[in-house]
């Protein structure tokens, strides 16, 4: 059996054959190399089609939201009922420093986040940082997907600028799934 090479237009072809009794006969190509130039303007046709198709798709998908927005008056009412006596509670522990009431309307993960140690801890920044605790003025009510977000202003004996967020979940019981406090004094050294 020998292997002879021929040199086609597109390509390179090799083909077995066969000699018997002087006759050469071929048998049906085994390994056939093929100029990919021939194929590319398919492949290129099938590439843009397929990425048109996942772009398309993609589209139609509804996008999380990811950028709170801030509620009209109607449904800025209906996160307050629930959200106000919840950051009531947060600051009356605050100022009564009363673990058990800051930590009333808390998602068991942040009870484990705060805890009373941590507690004591922000207790001690505040008052170190701040001084007394004075007043609270609503900002605003910002709501996503899964989360209203009610921010308040609040005055203290060293700084008038303090923003306290509290995020709540947006499903029953509306349980506070994060606080956070800032204002320059606190970000200061």
């Amino acid at each position: 059996m020998r292997n002879s090479i021929r040199m086609p237009r597109r390509g390179i072809m090799i083909e077995p054959s066969f000699e018997l009794g002087g006759l050469r006969k071929r048998s049906p190509p085994t390994i056939k190399a093929v100029d990919m130039k021939a194929y590319f303007p398919r492949i290129k046709i099938l590439a843009s089609t397929v990425i048109f198709l996942l772009a398309v798709g993609c589209s139609l998908v509804r996008a999380p939201l990811i950028e709170p927005r801030v509620l009209e008056e109607s449904e800025q009412q209906t996160v307050l009922d629930y959200a106000a006596p919840a950051s009531e509670n947060v600051l009356a522990g605050l100022i009564a420093r009363d673990y058990s009431q800051f930590s009333r309307d808390f998602s068991d993960s942040l009870k484990e986040g705060m805890d009373e140690t941590a507690f004591k801890d922000l207790l001690n920044m505040l008052d170190s940082k701040l001084g007394a605790y004075q007043s609270n003025d609503l900002v605003t009510v910002l709501q996503d997907d899964n989360y209203s977000t009610v921010v308040y202003r609040l005055t203290y004996e060293k700084d008038n600028q303090v923003t306290m967020r509290v995020v709540f979940d947006k499903s029953d019981p509306h349980l506070i799934s994060g606080l956070w406090f800032d204002s320059p004094e606190l970000r200061g050294p």
